[in-house]
This record gives structure tokens, C-alpha cells and sequence, in this order.
């Protein structure tokens, strides 16, 4: 019964997903679901999307380095690749795709409605886009080791197991 249940989710997962991408034949490892599309990262390091791609937000950029977090925002996805630094694509209404320079290595990332956020392997967390100034409280945490968002607010999780939340 597990291994009938277990094909079925993976026939039902791939509904939608485009040929191409389902080349990549190695397990998945994280999926995430955005307003209108959903990415999954493959343990090869590839991500693959679907769903409405109105803003290029389905569409993985072709030079994409190996992939070790991808997070789907609205009409926007964000990756975080192994070397440690952060992609972003699709729209770019709120300043979301503007991946700030000076982040430095990034462990960990996370997206919101209009917003995303990364964490530096210092446990420092920043956060760009519409709502960045009504998140300053997040961007002055400083022991992140996780981040994730909703609507217009974010938050993470502290190494001590804390958690901490911003936004409306």
C-alpha cells in the first residue's frame, strides 16, 4: 500500500511540470508553493517549476548554479544556491528581485508576499523588497537559522530556539 500511495503522489506532483524538467530523474528533496506556482529542488541541485508563469516566475533561469533551498514568493521565486548566494526571478514589483550585494555567504532564505529574506552564515538576517522598512526588527536579528514568510510579515527562528515575527 505505501509504494501505491507513494506513486501516486509522485504521478500527481508531476501534473503540470513541463517535459524538459522532468528529465532530471533524482529525488526531491523540498517543494514550496507560492500564490499561483509551486518549485521543487531535486538533490541533483536542479529546481523545477509550474503553475501560472504570467510574471516569468515558473521560468528557472538557464544559468542557475546548483541549488540548495529555492522558496516561491507571489509571481516571484528566490534560490539559494550551494556557493551560497541568492537568485532571484519572475516579477520584480516591490523591489523583491533586487538581491542586495553585500549579504555575503547566505545559509538560509525565505520569501513573503512582496519580500525576501536571507540568512548571512553569521546568523544575521536581512530582508529586501516592498515591506523591508516595516520588517527593521528582522533585519537586526542576528541569530537566525531559519526564515519564512507570509502575507506582508516574516519569521525566524533563533539558534536558541526562539522565534521572533514581523510585520502585520
Amino acid at each position: 500500500m505505501r509504494r501505491l500511495l507513494t506513486l501516486g503522489l509522485t504521478a500527481a506532483f508531476l501534473i503540470g511540470v513541463p517535459q524538459a524538467a522532468q528529465a532530471d530523474n533524482s529525488p526531491v528533496v523540498q517543494v514550496t508553493v507560492g500564490l499561483d506556482h509551486s518549485c521543487a529542488l531535486r538533490q541533483s541541485g536542479s529546481v523545477l517549476c509550474w503553475g501560472s508563469d504570467a510574471e516569468g516566475q515558473i521560468d528557472v533561469p538557464a544559468d542557475l548554479d546548483r541549488v540548495k533551498q529555492v522558496s516561491a514568493g507571489t509571481k516571484f521565486t528566490c534560490a539559494l544556491t550551494i556557493a551560497g548566494m541568492v537568485r532571484c526571478w519572475g516579477a520584480n514589483y516591490w523591489g523583491n528581485l533586487n538581491v542586495p550585494s553585500d549579504l555575503g555567504v547566505i545559509v538560509a532564505i525565505g520569501t513573503t508576499f512582496p519580500d525576501a529574506c536571507a540568512i548571512a552564515d553569521t546568523g544575521a538576517l536581512r530582508c529586501w523588497g516592498e515591506d523591508a522598512g516595516k520588517l527593521s526588527g528582522a533585519n537586526s536579528f542576528t541569530a537566525a537559522v531559519q526564515v519564512d514568510g507570509w502575507s506582508h510579515g516574516i519569521c525566524a527562528l533563533a539558534k536558541s530556539g526562539i522565534m521572533s515575527c514581523w510585520g502585520p
